[in-house]
């Protein structure tokens, strides 16, 4: 059906949505023309709807199947959701850049990345008429492609896109949302407005610096406004500017309110994911590790935070500006140094004991000096070293332990696992109800991932 193409990915292993795509010429350099010329056939268009669908509800995703694999796991989600259309920046450099920093972060001290196939999900249901969608087709193009050897070998594997919960889970998750967002949401906050269109039927508009959004790592929202929901809005024009408080126009605080609720439930269904793979939900957003901290009752003041995280904080080196093959060498040439790591972090974060996470962090840190100095003494680091002096030295990657793996019954009331036990009725048979429900009598580990320009990439 297609030119023949160099394939990208060794495809036995990978959902079918991917071979096909990469049989099409999609994950090639240069491919922003071929992905509207790809996406405006017919023919292609249904084939590829077909891929996509079959991968979803036929692929042996690895929280579907409850894999397990040893050392340190991590599932990325919520603001590190990096395939996923509205999680992060949208603009297709931001997400290589972002793809590039989980690489050198979690790329090299995690054992395997679990990622969400939201590039399944999106071409099952995609809506042409949607003008951003072909540009959200190559945005999640972009990362995949930045991840291809990370994928062929396996450091990355795919985890459901879907939500598998049923109403009653879905309205218990739904209450933990709404109830996060009653206390956070400051109706008293000031918000930018921008004009940015009008036409008889409605206003297109622009909201800057609304602190809630800022921490959900977007500073810049845009929104279609109607007419009949315009209120103090109506009388301005095109290129008109004004600042409002949140709770005077219901339209656009339902509108955050909707795209937060959206937010949040991602970030509770990858806890969720990281759970049934016993591996390690990170974070770079502060809003995802304290909601599930405020679920678990252990969310620290705001005036509080920045002491709350440091005696929390684990530094491990910062290996900036190395490309994924130079990761992929220093993973094998640091091999024995970074699974001692692994294994230890998994040990602390992931195994339960009683230990606080204080004492973890502690003695986890006391474990990182070997291992840095065995990194900075590898010949790639020393080399990339000398052209980036900048990203190298005192540098380092923060992981802040916000949830920790404990002896804690899962009756604990508010917490994450006495909300996960909810969930865990979604088995098909009595034994595995079983395992489930023991796997989760101890709290999920979270933990906020920060890392040079991390935190940085902005619309």
């Amino acid at each position: 059906m297609f030119k023949k193409n160099i394939p990208t990915f060794r495809q036995k292993h990978l959902p079918s949505t991917y071979g096909f795509l990469d049989e099409a010429g999609i994950f090639s350099d240069n491919n922003d023309e071929l992905i509207a010329k790809r996406f405006s056939d017919k023919v292609f268009l249904k084939e590829v709807n077909k891929m996509a669908n079959e991968a979803l509800f036929k692929y042996q995703y690895c929280d579907i199947n409850e894999e397990h694999n040893p050392g340190l796991n991590i599932t990325l989600g919520g603001s590190l959701d990096i395939l996923h259309p509205s999680m992060s920046c949208s603009n297709p450099p931001c997400r290589r850049k972002l793809a590039m920093n989980i690489a050198r972060t979690a790329g090299l001290f995690a054992n395997k990345i679990f990622v969400a196939d939201h590039l399944s999900a999106y071409l099952a249901n995609m809506d042409l008429k949607d003008p951003h969608c072909i540009d959200n087709i190559r945005m999640i193009v972009t990362s995949i492609k930045v991840f291809a050897p990370f994928i062929n070998e396996r450091i990355i594997k795919f985890r459901t896109p879907l939500n598998y919960c049923c109403a009653n889970c879905n309205a218990t998750i739904e209450t933990e949302i709404n109830n996060y967002l009653e206390l956070n949401i400051d109706l008293d906050a000031d918000m930018s407005i921008n004009i940015l269109e009008k036409s008889q039927k409605f206003k297109m508009i622009s909201v800057d610096n609304y602190d809630l959004m800022s921490s959900y790592d977007m500073s810049l929202l845009f929104l279609q406004i109607p007419k009949r929901e315009q209120s103090c809005l109506a009388k301005l024009s095109v290129g008109d500017k004004v600042t409002i408080k949140v709770k005077d126009n219901s339209y656009i605080l339902e509108q955050i309110k909707n795209l937060l609720k959206n937010y949040l439930e991602n970030v509770l269904l990858s806890t969720f994911s990281a759970n049934r793979t016993s591996s390690l939900f990170i974070s770079k957003s502060t809003m995802d590790t304290l909601f599930l901290s405020s679920i678990d009752k252990n969310k620290p003041q705001q005036s509080e935070i920045e002491v709350w995280e440091a005696m929390r904080s684990i530094n491990l080196p910062w290996v900036g500006e190395l490309d994924i093959s130079q990761i992929l060498t220093l993973r094998h040439q640091a091999s024995a140094s970074l699974e001692s790591l692994r294994e230890n972090l998994s040990l602390a974060l992931m195994q339960g004991g009683e230990k606080k996470a204080t004492e973890v962090v502690s003695e986890i840190t006391s474990k990182v000096t070997e291992l840095k100095q065995e990194i900075m003494a590898n010949d790639i680091v020393k080399r990339s070293s000398k052209r980036y002096s900048a990203a190298f030295g005192s540098l380092a990657i923060t992981l802040v332990v916000y949830g920790l793996a404990s002896n804690v019954p899962v009756a604990a009331i508010g917490s994450v696992a006495a909300l996960l036990a909810t969930l865990s009725h979604m088995r098909t048979t009595e034994k595995e109800q079983e395992e489930k429900h023991a796997k989760i009598v101890t709290s999920p580990a979270y933990a906020l991932l920060k890392a040079q320009d991390l935190l940085s990439c902005r619309e």
